[in-house]
Parts: C-alpha cells; sequence; structure tokens
C-alpha cells in the first residue's frame, strides 16, 4: 500500500509534485521521529533536573556563607565585649587603689 506525504522540490518545469511512499517508509520515518522526539524530551528532563539541583546547590552554599558571616560576627562580638570587661575591670581598679596593678 502506497502512501501520500508532503509536498517535494519542484520537478525540471518548476511545478511542485506529491510524493508516494509505501508505507512501511512511512511508518519508519514516523518511528524515527517518534525516537528523536522522545530523545529531545529527556534531554530537556535532564537540563531541568540539572538547572534545578544547580539551583538547590547555590542557595546551600548561599546559606552556609551566611552562616559562616554570622559567626564570624559573634566571635568579634563576644571579642569586643571581654575586651571591653577587661578595660572596665582596669578602670574600677584604678579608680580603687589609685594606680595600676
Amino acid at each position: 500500500m502506497e502512501v501520500e506525504t508532503g509536498t517535494s522540490a519542484a520537478n525540471s518545469h518548476g511545478v511542485g509534485r506529491r510524493l508516494i511512499l509505501p508505507a512501511h517508509l512511512v511508518e519508519e520515518r514516523r518511528r524515527k521521529d517518534a525516537v528523536v522526539e522522545a530523545f529531545f524530551k529527556e534531554c530537556d528532563a535532564k537540563i531541568a533536573r540539572w538547572e534545578e539541583e544547580r539551583i538547590d546547590q547555590m542557595y546551600d552554599e548561599m546559606i552556609e556563607g551566611y552562616a559562616m558571616q554570622a559567626h564570624s560576627l559573634g566571635m568579634m562580638a563576644w571579642a569586643v565585649v571581654i575586651i571591653g570587661a577587661i578595660f572596665l575591670f582596669l578602670n574600677v581598679y584604678v579608680l580603687l587603689h589609685g594606680g595600676a596593678p
């Protein structure tokens, strides 16, 4: 059985003509097109997963960076508190005893 497909290139007189292909060639072409379509869908899915994983990784790195900054600020705050306590102790000592230790 033969099946008509789309219009082919024009013949030598510039008039378009219809190609008639056997059914098995049409079916083979459709099967190949389906395989190619499935391949591209799979590629799109992989790219979407990769992008999602990359975004998650970026957020994780960002949160980790903020945590490190917060830890550094906390350590600096404790350093300021300790240094302030030492100066306060020295000032009280000088006021009470009239001289440096």
